[in-house]
């Protein structure tokens, strides 16, 4: 798994301790952005990243079991 930060993404207070949260760009096995908190631990997602998630979630099942026939 690669995580690294997302450079020039606006800085974002976690809604449960008001830590700075990181921007993060999670690059495997599909990219998706998203915010973490490095207090909390809490992981949060803007609503067309968790969409994009979803999405490439839903391929890679499909995939999976394309792949098994």
């Amino acid at each position: 798994m690669t995580i690294m930060p997302v450079e020039g993404r606006q800085d974002v207070a976690c809604p449960k301790c008001q830590t700075k949260m990181e921007h993060v760009l999670h690059t495997d096995p599909f990219e998706i952005k998203f915010e973490c908190c490095p207090s909390c631990k809490g992981i949060y997602f803007d609503a067309g990243e968790f969409r994009d998630y979803l999405e490439d979630e839903i391929h890679r099942r499909c995939q999976k079991v394309i792949n098994q026939l």
